[in-house]
């Protein structure tokens, strides 16, 4: 009879179980439903990061012969490359090319979004001029300017000409090829730090403003103690973005030197393009790109690291 009665509590406590988990399971679905708006995020990365990254990393413990893998090698490849003397010199050049084209590009897309905060007339279309160069793309940008600054029949090569001095050669001098190149490049990409360093402008609180202006404040005081810190953190963020857009950039230069004269414009980034589309040395490539991603992870840290440092400073 007890065992009869065991019996019994046992089983409507099991049918109680499943009743529990039947109401719980269209919770257990809401509750993972928002997980689900992620998948295709999921994928994507998967598709377009992650696996470039695995099948470069393999590839570059492989001999190659042309695109196709023939022998394992371990990391010979990354031995070879390491010590190519044609390495340093086109990280030096990535190193000059970012660090020019920052120190140009900053301080200009700050100035320009100081001025379109400021001013109340024909704010639009001004501002529409200023974007126009990001809009083009980099291949573009490149073509007009290997005709523009033509030393035969470019404009300013014209103009030059007019003014009775020589002519200019900037492509094919090795000293000023990179000059010219960190121009064009502030040029096309300073307007990327102006709108983004004006949607911060236009989050800061007026009162602030007014607040310093009754108290007897200059507009340096202004910019010193309301501006400079409301911003500070996109401006860390778009030095990190443009500093990671300049060190892997290879169709500006590509377009407008070629890596030229005499490889005095020939970045990182740009070498691994040569390397794998030009010379067909795959496993080359895939090292060197391995190594260009822990480059990128520690620039980005570094840039990180000091920004928080001087954030504690100030």
């Amino acid at each position: 009879m007890e065992s009869r009665k065991a019996r019994g509590i046992g089983l409507a406590a099991g049918v109680g179980r499943g009743i529990r988990l039947t109401l719980s399971a269209p919770a257990l679905m809401k509750d993972l439903q928002p997980l689900l708006y992620f998948l295709p995020t999921l994928a994507l990365l998967l598709v377009v990061f992650l696996y470039p990254i695995y099948y470069a990393t393999s590839v570059s413990l492989y001999e190659t012969k042309f695109f196709k893998p023939v022998r394992y090698v371990g990391l010979e490849n990354y031995a070879r490359v390491l010590t190519d003397a044609n390495l340093w010199p086109s990280i030096r050049n990535s190193i000059v090319f970012g660090l020019g084209s920052l120190a140009g590009s900053i301080p200009i897309g700050l100035g320009l979004a100081l001025l379109l905060n400021r001013i109340r007339v024909l704010k639009g279309p001004l501002r529409t001029l200023i974007l126009m160069p990001w809009v083009m793309s980099q291949a573009v940008v490149g073509l007009l300017m290997v005709w523009f600054l033509n030393p035969s029949y470019g404009p300013v090569a014209r103009v030059v000409e007019l003014l009775g001095f020589p002519k200019l050669v900037l492509f094919s001098n090795p000293s000023w090829a990179m000059p010219a190149l960190i121009a064009i490049n502030v040029w096309w990409s300073s307007p990327l730090a102006m709108v983004l360093i004006l949607g911060a402008l236009q989050t800061v609180p007026r009162a602030l403003y007014e607040s310093v202006v009754v108290d007897g404040g200059s507009s340096w005081v202004c910019f010193r103690h309301v501006t400079l810190p409301f911003i500070r953190n996109t401006i860390a963020s778009t030095v990190i973005m443009l500093a990671l857009l300049y060190f892997n950039m290879v169709t500006l230069i590509l377009v407008t030197t070629g890596g030229g004269p005499i490889g005095s414009t020939e970045t990182f980034s740009l070498r691994i393009f040569l390397d794998l589309f030009s010379r067909f040395r795959l496993s080359d490539a895939a090292a060197q790109a391995v190594l260009l991603l822990l480059l990128n992870v520690g620039l980005t840290v570094a840039f990180i690291r000091l920004f928080r440092r001087r954030e504690q400073i100030l």
